[in-house]
């Protein structure tokens, strides 16, 4: 299985290879441009992955019919593209350790909520 960083080591290679988000010659201000467009790429990935969810939480309420393998095949499908972005932007753009900074995070994360332990 392959780790963070692999990852986004392979994307910042598939972005070479097909000639898109050619940020790291960029400088500042072209930075800040593709940081942007990744957010805003973020953002309507998230927004299709939320419509497929509201779609389907309306047909449960109204039918109380679930929703069927291909549509959660493309709920699955619209996460992955969420992924992507965050490997881009995280991984690529602001050059973090997703790994790293996800423990620290929760580290954080796990004083924060210790009022919820059970």
């Amino acid at each position: 299985m392959a780790e963070l960083k692999e990852l986004v080591e392979f994307q910042k290679e598939f972005d070479r290879k097909h000639g898109n988000w050619t940020w790291e010659s960029s400088n500042d201000k072209e930075k800040l441009n593709w940081l942007a467009e990744g957010a805003i790429c973020l953002t309507g990935e998230i927004g299709e992955f939320a419509n497929l969810v509201k779609k389907a939480r309306r047909r449960f309420v109204s039918l109380n019919e679930l929703p069927s393998n291909d549509e959660y095949a493309k709920m699955k499908e619209e996460i992955v593209d969420v992924f992507i972005y965050i490997l881009k932007v995280a991984g690529q753009i602001l050059d973090m350790d997703l790994e790293k900074e996800y423990f620290e995070k929760m580290k954080i994360n796990n004083g924060r909520f210790k009022e919820f332990e059970r």
